[in-house]
């Protein structure tokens, strides 16, 4: 049975042509729309009537799935992300997964049920196939996590790029003993910071030790655990990366209880620049991530795949190294 991508890559257009060619949208030429149609004809296909009625029946609604909404990093998002749906009057439905793939199957069917008008994952734990089976009849967006070479909408920092400038600046301190306090988890988001910690490493003409790259949690209790594992090492760290400024701030106490001072004993990086960093004594250095823009700029494309409007497959918004007081 012929899929809308199908109909798509046949007419040479985008699935988003094909769905405003299908739903009599005035913004096609119309040279693009007979092209579109006699594709239609000769594929034989079918439009999704379930979907097509998702499009033409507005809820007002988005959905959005987050990992855990107690995790602090998602408070900013998702603030731009409410203040740009409401300025379109619409409002956020917001759930937690808690990376359960069951309860996020669950938590799709309100999309799949017309309660809503797009969906925007962050850090969805469901599969490539099954995430452009989704978007074939629904909005969707990506946010912060997505499938590495994905087709679908994401928007992101360069994760990559903000690891390897992070760790330049450990090494240009004078570090060569970095430990990295990383998470064990399949976010794409994970492997890059991984990477970029393993590459500056290696480009400085440091040996990198897999002692110190532990694999946690984004928990304060992560961060306390980790950073007691490789102080106790025969051969402790300098300085420590963590993967977020939560796990950062459980370093510090950890540092702090083994009597060890930051960044005199050993300086300390986080990622992600949340509201505490700052607040921290001494203030945190860390990644910046816009967080609030994220949220604004997710919101805005999804509002705009709802309304037909062609949209960028691949955002990508600046990070900044905030360098402070554990550094």
């Amino acid at each position: 049975m012929a899929r809308i991508k199908d109909v798509a890559a046949a007419a040479g257009v985008s699935t988003a042509t094909v769905s405003r060619v299908i739903n009599k949208h005035s913004s096609v030429s119309e040279s693009t729309r007979r092209k579109v149609l006699e594709v239609i004809a000769k594929l034989n296909y079918v439009p999704n009537h379930g979907g097509r009625l998702l499009r033409t029946q507005e809820t007002k609604s988005i959905l959005v799935l987050v990992p855990d909404i107690r995790n602090s990093f998602y408070a900013n998002i998702l603030y731009g992300m409410d203040r740009l749906a409401s300025d379109h009057q619409y409002t956020l439905i917001i759930a937690s997964t808690y990376s359960d793939v069951i309860r996020e199957r669950n938590l799709i069917n309100l999309l799949q049920q017309k309660l809503a008008d797009g969906m925007i994952l962050l850090a969805s734990v469901l599969g490539e196939s099954e995430l452009v089976k989704l978007d074939q009849d629904y909005h969707l967006v990506q946010l912060c996590e997505f499938n590495q070479g994905t087709t679908l909408t994401h928007i992101s920092v360069d994760n990559y790029q903000a690891a390897y400038e992070a760790m330049t600046h450990l090494i240009s301190k004078g570090h060569e003993k970095i430990a990295f306090l990383s998470a064990n988890n399949n976010f794409l988001s994970t492997k890059l910071r991984e990477m970029a910690y393993i590459q500056a490493l290696k480009d400085h003409n440091i040996m990198p030790d897999e002692g110190l790259l532990i694999r946690g949690s984004y928990s304060f209790e992560s961060g306390r655990i980790g950073t007691n594992i490789v102080m106790n090492a025969v051969s402790p760290p300098t300085a420590i990366f963590a993967i977020s400024d939560v796990v950062a701030a459980g370093a510090i106490q950890a540092l702090y209880r083994l009597n060890l001072r930051t960044p005199a004993d050993v300086a300390v990086c986080g990622f992600d620049d949340i509201d505490m960093a700052s607040q921290l004594t001494p203030p945190l250095t860390t990644v910046a991530q816009p967080l609030e823009m994220l949220g604004t700029m997710a919101a805005k494309i999804l509002l705009d795949k709802i309304a037909g409007k062609e949209v960028k497959r691949s955002t990508v918004l600046q990070h900044q190294l905030m360098i402070r007081g554990t550094t």
